[in-house]
């Protein structure tokens, strides 16, 4: 058996597509602070907790090749901080594939995924790591937007979580 964990960030709502913009906050109101760089912190922020029978799939989406679809910002990317954290915490480096914006295409995403999961030994661990958009499908299934999804598509041109059961 295989042991799956899969860990999905998105910034925004439930709909990727952009919608009216919300009220703009109250002028009192201060900037919010930058994120710290790191993940972990104190004595066990750099303690191994992986063993080398771990795979891990990190995919970042920051932009979209279809223009109805909102991009973010350049100072979210915390994506490849969490690759090198997988690493710095015992996953070896080359058991890390990591895919970023156009990298993410649906096809890409689902053979990395596929090549994870034949890779990893039986009682390893498989890490996904997802960030960006999701929805839902007319049918209700949950969709993560792909850098190649298509506005109104995801059924089919995003990565559904039944298609990633299949896997």
């Amino acid at each position: 058996a295989v042991s799956l964990a899969l860990v999905a960030c998105s910034g925004a709502t439930a709909d990727p597509w952009p919608a009216p913009p919300p009220p703009p906050p109250p002028p009192t109101l201060a900037p919010s602070p930058a994120p710290p760089a790191t993940i972990a912190r104190g004595p066990l922020a750099s303690a191994p907790i992986f063993a080398s029978t771990t795979r891990a799939l990190v995919v970042g989406l920051l932009d979209f090749a279809d223009p109805a679809l909102t991009d973010f910002s350049p100072r979210d990317r915390r994506d490849v901080v969490v690759a090198e954290t997988f690493v710095a915490r015992g996953v070896p480096a080359e058991n890390v594939t990591t895919l970023l914006d156009a990298q993410a295409t649906r096809e890409a995403v689902l053979a990395a995924l596929a090549s994870a999961a034949e890779r990893t030994p039986p009682g390893g661990t498989l890490l996904v790591y997802y960030a960006g958009h999701g929805t839902r499908t007319p049918s209700g299934d949950v969709a993560y937007i792909a850098y190649d999804t298509r506005s109104g598509d995801a059924a089919t041109t995003g990565l559904t979580r039944s298609e990633e059961r299949r896997v």
